[in-house]
């Protein structure tokens, strides 16, 4: 999944049109949001996500979001801790750059 539009610094489903990037996967777009909120996903993208053995998340906005749900070992977060409260939660230095499974 891709955002639909640009959110931040996130890549957007125009930019891989733009890049004219061949992924060997559908693309599903996710709503423009800050993280990733299942309750505000498309029905194909919700099932899809159910679906998932493994759930690659970049930026430290879906690890806020994703982190809620039950882990079960299939997130796999990258990211950098750019806030106090997420830095000491995973007790790492703030700016200090993220990669868990969980």
């Amino acid at each position: 999944m891709v955002k639909e539009s640009s959110v931040q610094n996130d890549l957007a489903l125009g930019d891989l049109r733009l890049a004219g990037l061949r992924l060997p996967a559908e693309i599903i777009p996710s709503p423009a949001t800050v993280g990733f909120y299942l309750d505000r996903a498309s029905p194909q993208l919700r099932e899809r996500f159910a679906r998932a053995d493994l759930v690659v998340a970049k930026g430290m906005g879906n690890y806020e979001t994703l982190s809620e749900l039950p882990q079960e070992g299939r997130f796999f977060y990258i990211f950098r801790a750019k806030c106090s409260p997420v830095a000491r939660s995973l007790g790492v230095k703030l700016g200090d750059y993220v990669a868990m499974l969980r």
